[in-house]
């Protein structure tokens, strides 16, 4: 289960909305807290404290596709590990799609990392999905999103 505070995601869907009609990205700090049984990942608890944005970099296909600069991952690292937090996630908007997980969003997943994707609809928030990589078939999994 992803919990993000309500202000937390009011946030998202406006950087989403404002950023229209290209992808948004950027990273989920917080906490994670792992489930009791050998899990595949989905029983994990991903609990997100901050949002750290970051520049789609992507010139050719910005509709379509997000790229992060080259030392981004490493420099959300630091922020988090300054903050207690550690990197949980990474968030992304579709414009004018539906939240689903693309192939190439399947391509660069990681195991014990939620990926949240808002869909924009002619510049206005349409619906939020929370995906993880489930290890025992390395297919991302849509994950329940509690708002708190």
């Amino acid at each position: 289960m992803v919990k993000i505070s309500l202000e937390t995601n009011n946030q998202l869907v406006d950087i989403s909305e404002k950023g229209f009609p290209y992808e948004v990205c950027g990273f989920l700090l917080g906490e994670i807290r792992y489930g009791e049984k050998e899990s595949d990942g989905m029983d994990n608890e991903f609990d997100i404290k901050e949002i750290l944005v970051c520049e789609n970099i992507n010139k050719e296909t910005p509709e379509i596709r997000f790229e992060m600069k080259e030392g981004e991952y490493e420099h959300a690292e630091v922020v988090a590990k300054d903050k207690g937090l550690r990197i949980i996630g990474i968030y992304h908007s579709h414009p004018d799609h539906k939240s689903y997980a693309s192939p190439t969003d399947n391509l660069y997943a990681q195991p014990d990392t939620i990926y949240l994707i808002y869909s924009i609809m002619n510049a206005k928030f349409n619906e939020l999905k929370g995906y993880i990589l489930n290890t025992k078939d390395w297919e991302l999994q849509e994950i329940k999103i509690e708002t708190t």
